[in-house]
């Protein structure tokens, strides 16, 4: 597998959790590196008891790590999601383009999924025209296997928590019920040096380590790494620490839902964003192209998806002109501040 890929395609069984076990996922659902004597005192659990729920957790495949969300457009990294649909390609192929996609320097997130497309992936660039570098070599090397593609450029981003997990009056973190926004604003006052970027590409693929652990690796004291990553939060390069969850292992299915809007609404889009806060929807984008906005959507059944899409078109039939679903399969990559983006 390659260097940044999550270990998400692992073929796991329903897990069975409790309610104690839902309490520990839904607060480190979106703070991933909250310490054991904090996650135990909010829970009302031993130390202990804490701990081994949670490797019998990592056992069963239910959770599989922690990843640094990273706001990397404030450092001038701007976001490009690209929607693509092969042709007369095999399977032996399609994994070349899979490893092809999931070992690009620049490769942010690699989505399989299904219904009329094949992949939907993210790549980080300066701007449009390396972004277009960047494609225009993907297509020499692959355009024969392209039957028609999509390209999105961001424009906002917020992480929902899993509310589905948990009520949440059963919360004691009230700051990450309302999400991890990416504010996605170029600040020219923050520059990264190599340590800065060193620790990033440590945090980028496990939020979990500790400072130490890091210290370690880059032969620097703990708490220089300390003080850096304070400075990395502060200037909301690094906005959060999200739980990685197989919602297989919950019963729960993924799929991907498109919007395109044929009029703008100001008071529509608020609502909209509201609505979208539902507890099933885990994550929202705000995006320039053929669909406004994308969100991913984790649900019991196919019944309990086309309810939830039924309700949503009818109450935005207004501005929704049209919209495309499709599930979502596997998570190759997720790299929130990918390799190319520390050159």
């Amino acid at each position: 597998m390659p260097e940044n890929t999550i270990n998400a395609t692992k073929t796991v069984e329903t897990v069975k959790v409790d309610i104690k076990d839902r309490k520990i996922i839904r607060e480190l659902d979106m703070n991933a590196r909250m310490g054991i004597k904090e996650l135990a005192k909010r829970v009302g659990l031993s130390r202990q008891v804490v701990q081994y729920r949670l490797e019998r957790m990592k056992r069963d495949g239910l959770l599989f790590g922690a990843i640094t969300v990273f706001d990397s457009t404030v450092v001038g990294w701007k976001w490009f999601r690209i929607v693509i649909q092969l042709q007369k390609i095999s399977q032996k192929q399609k994994q070349e383009f899979t490893d092809y996609l999931a070992n690009h320097p620049n490769s942010m997130w690699v989505g399989e999924v299904g219904g009329n497309w094949d992949f939907v992936f993210n790549f980080v660039a300066r701007d449009q025209f390396e972004f277009n570098a960047l494609f225009e070599q993907l297509l020499q090397q692959w355009g024969s296997f392209v039957q028609k593609y999509e390209i999105l450029t961001y424009l906002g981003v917020r992480d929902q928590p899993r509310r589905y997990l948990l009520p949440d009056y059963e919360m004691k973190s009230i700051s990450v019920r309302a999400g991890i926004v990416h504010e996605m604003r170029f600040n020219p006052e923050i520059r990264l040096d190599g340590l800065d970027k060193q620790i990033i590409a440590l945090l980028s693929m496990d939020a979990w380590l500790s400072f130490s652990e890091i210290g370690a690796k880059l032969k620097v004291n703990y708490k220089t790494i300390q003080n850096r990553v304070k400075i990395l939060e502060k200037s909301k390069l690094i906005i959060g620490y999200r739980l990685l969850i197989r919602p297989r292992s919950l019963g729960y299915e993924s799929n991907m839902v498109f919007l395109g809007v044929h009029s703008y609404k100001p008071e529509l889009e608020i609502q909209l964003q509201e609505f979208l806060r539902h507890q099933n929807v885990t994550f929202v984008v705000k995006q320039l192209g053929t669909w406004k906005f994308g969100f991913e959507i984790e649900t019991k059944s196919i019944m309990e998806f086309q309810s939830f899409l039924v309700d949503l078109r009818a109450r935005f039939a207004d501005i929704i002109s049209t919209y495309d679903v499709f599930p979502i399969f596997h998570d190759h990559v997720l790299n929130y501040f990918p390799k190319g983006a520390l050159k």
